[in-house]
């Protein structure tokens, strides 16, 4: 008896592994807000390059069905220094703190940010690494 109970849930298991693994997974459906955003490539000492696939954020890829869309820019000042800046519409995501330490950077929080988006006001959460 008590292997009976012992191999039904083995195979309970098996299968639980089995379903995650293989049925489709839904793609995260987003705000839709960042396309409407006016990003300036170009302000005062600094100049900017799109760099959205360059950094590996293709939104169209299975791994990434968690992020509906995805913009990174690339500024550089004078001096040469860089500032990479990421704006993410995603669900289930974990905190770029645990990504970027993880790759390998300091993080360093900053004030939040507040930011006009046609009648719309947001404010979000700042990091610089």
């Amino acid at each position: 008896m008590r292997s009976r109970k012992f191999i039904l849930i083995v195979l309970l298991l098996l299968l639980s592994i089995f379903l995650i693994h293989t049925l489709p997974k839904a793609k995260y459906k987003g705000t839709g807000f960042i396309s409407k955003l006016e990003i300036p490539m170009v302000f005062p000492g600094w100049k900017g390059k799109d760099v959205t696939k360059e950094v590996g954020l293709n939104v169209n890829a299975s791994v990434y069905d968690f992020v509906s869309e995805a913009v990174a820019y690339n500024y550089i000042n004078k001096a040469g220094k860089n500032l990479l800046f990421i704006i993410l519409d995603a669900g289930n995501f974990h905190h770029p703190k645990v990504c970027f330490t993880g790759a390998g950077f300091k993080i360093k929080e900053l004030p939040d940010s507040e930011f006009q988006l046609q009648d719309y006001h947001f404010k979000t959460h700042t990091l610089f690494t």
